[in-house]
C-alpha cells in the first residue's frame, strides 16, 4: 500500500510539473501582480491563445496559392516488354523517367484572395476573443481575491464577537454564581455565546471555500493579500449611457463577434468562385528513356495557359453559397446578441456600483453609531439601568453593522472592477498589459 501511495505521489509531481502548475509567490501579492500571473497560467487563457496560433497559421496556409507550385518527380527501375505490334521479340531494358512540372494560379474568381481574408478575419476574432476572454479571467481574478479578503475580515469580526460574548457570557456566569443574577440571564448569555461560535464556524467555512476558489482561479493558495488601491478606478464611465458608448465600440467580445461575421461573409465569396473560370499557367520539363519498348531518350518541354471551368455540378455550388450565406446571417445574429448583452451588462453594472457608492456612507454611519451605542449601553448595563437583552442586541447590531460595511467595501470595490470588465476596460485600468507571446509559449 506504501509503495502504491508513493507511486501516486510521484506521479502527481510529474504530471504537475509537465502542466507547469504554479508554485506560491515568496511574498506578499497585489491583485495586479495575481491578475498578470493568471494571464500566463490559466487553461482556457491557454486555450484561446493556441487557438490564436492556429488561425495565424491558417493565413499563412492560404496564401500559399498565390505561390507556385512545384513537383519532382524520379523514377528507375527495369521493364519488360513482350508486344507482337511494335517488336517481333520481347525486350527488356532500364527504364528512367524526370519530370519538373510547375503550376502558377492567374485566375481563380478570387477565391485565394477571399480565403485570405476569411482567414485573416478569424485570426483578428480569435486574437480579440483571446483579449475578451483575458478580461472575463481578470474579473475572476478579483472576485476571488475581493472574496478571500472578505471573509478573512469577516472571520476577524466573528472572533471580536466571540470574545465579546465569552466576556459577557463569563460576567453573567459570576454574577449567577454568587447569587446576583437571575438564570434566565444565564441562559440568554449561553444562547448568544453559542450563536457567535455557531457564526466563526460559517466563516471559517466562507473563507476556506473563498481559498479554494482563489487556487482554482489563480492557480496556488492565497498568500498575504492586500487592499487594492485607488489608482486602478480612477477613470470609470461617468453615466449608464458612457459605459453603454464604450462597450459598444470597443469590448473585444463585441469586435470578435464581427470579425467572425466578416470572415464567413468571406467565405461565402470563396464559394461564389466556383461560378468563375480558372486559369493557370503551367510548365514542365520531362527526360524519358526506355519508355514503351523505346530504347531511346526522349526529352520534353511544355508551357500552357491552362483554363478550366466547370459547367454543371449538380447545383451543389448553389447550395453550398446559400447554406455559408445562413451561416453568416446565423453569425451576424450572434454579433446582436453580443451587443444586446454587453448593453445590458454595461448598465446593469454602472447602476450596482451607482446603488453600493450611495449605500456605503450610511453603512459606516451604521457603523459608527452601532458602536456608540453598544459602549454606551455597556457602561449602563453595569450600573443597572440596560438589561443583558439590550446589551446583547447592542453587541448584535454592532456586529451586523460591521459585516455589513464589510460586505459592502467589497462589493464596491469589485463593483468598480466588474464595470471596467463589462465595457472591456479592466486590464487597461489595473496596468496589466500580459505578454501574450510568453502565454503562446506557455501554451505550447
Amino acid at each position: 500500500m506504501n509503495k502504491q501511495r508513493m507511486r501516486h505521489t510521484l506521479l502527481a509531481a510529474a504530471i504537475g510539473g509537465s502542466l507547469g502548475i504554479a508554485s506560491l509567490p515568496v511574498s506578499a501579492q497585489t491583485i495586479d501582480e495575481a491578475i498578470t500571473e493568471t494571464m500566463e497560467t490559466n487553461p482556457m487563457v491557454l486555450f484561446d491563445a493556441t487557438r490564436r496560433l492556429t488561425d495565424e497559421e491558417q493565413i499563412k496556409i492560404e496564401k500559399g496559392e498565390y505561390r507556385p507550385n512545384a513537383n519532382l518527380t524520379l523514377g528507375y527501375g527495369y521493364e519488360w516488354t513482350d508486344n507482337s505490334t511494335t517488336a517481333p521479340d520481347d525486350d527488356e531494358m532500364d527504364r528512367r523517367e524526370a519530370t519538373l512540372s510547375i503550376s502558377q494560379m492567374l485566375y481563380d474568381g478570387y477565391a485565394t484572395k477571399s480565403r485570405v481574408d476569411s482567414a485573416e478575419s478569424m485570426a483578428s476574432a480569435s486574437a480579440l476573443t483571446l483579449l475578451a476572454t483575458s478580461e472575463d479571467t481578470a474579473l475572476s481574478v478579483t472576485q476571488v481575491y475581493l472574496d478571500v479578503l472578505r471573509y478573512q475580515q469577516l472571520l476577524t469580526i466573528t472572533d471580536e464577537n466571540l470574545e465579546s460574548h465569552q466576556e459577557t457570557y463569563d460576567k453573567i456566569k459570576r454574577r449567577y454564581d454568587s447569587g446576583l443574577g437571575s438564570e434566565s440571564d444565564l441562559q440568554q448569555a449561553q444562547a448568544r455565546l453559542a450563536l457567535a461560535s455557531s457564526n466563526k464556524i460559517v466563516a471559517e467555512g466562507n473563507l476556506w471555500e473563498a481559498e479554494i476558489n482563489f487556487e482554482r482561479v489563480v492557480g496556488h493558495p492565497p498568500v498575504d493579500l492586500q487592499m487594492p488601491t485607488d489608482k486602478c478606478c480612477t477613470d470609470l464611465p461617468s453615466t449608464a449611457d458612457d459605459a453603454v458608448a464604450i462597450a459598444l465600440t470597443e469590448h473585444p467580445a463585441l469586435l470578435a463577434a464581427i470579425a467572425q461575421h466578416e470572415s464567413t461573409m468571406a467565405q461565402v465569396n470563396v464559394a461564389r468562385a466556383a461560378f468563375h473560370p480558372t486559369l493557370y499557367l503551367e510548365m514542365s520539363a520531362s527526360s524519358n528513356h526506355g519508355v514503351d519498348a523505346s530504347d531511346y531518350q526522349e526529352d520534353e518541354i511544355l508551357a500552357m495557359l491552362m483554363a478550366r471551368y466547370n459547367a454543371f455540378n449538380g447545383g451543389a455550388d448553389s447550395a453550398r453559397v446559400k447554406q455559408l450565406q445562413h451561416l453568416s446571417q446565423a453569425q451576424r445574429a450572434s454579433a446582436i446578441a453580443v451587443q444586446r448583452e454587453l448593453k445590458a451588462n454595461a448598465i446593469s453594472s454602472w447602476n450596482r456600483l451607482n446603488n453600493i457608492h450611495q449605500r456605503l456612507p450610511q453603512l459606516e454611519r451604521h457603523v459608527a453609531s452601532s458602536g456608540e451605542t453598544r459602549t454606551a449601553y455597556q457602561r449602563q448595563f453595569d450600573i443597572g439601568q440596560r438589561t443583558l437583552l439590550d446589551l446583547l442586541d447592542s453587541e448584535n447590531e454592532y456586529f451586523t453593522a460591521r459585516s455589513d460595511a464589510i460586505n459592502g467595501t467589497m462589493d464596491e470595490w469589485y463593483g468598480r472592477y466588474r464595470l471596467l470588465a463589462h465595457v472591456g476596460k479592466l486590464l487597461k485600468a489595473m496596468e496589466v498589459s500580459p505578454d501574450f507571446e510568453q502565454v503562446t509559449l506557455a501554451a505550447q
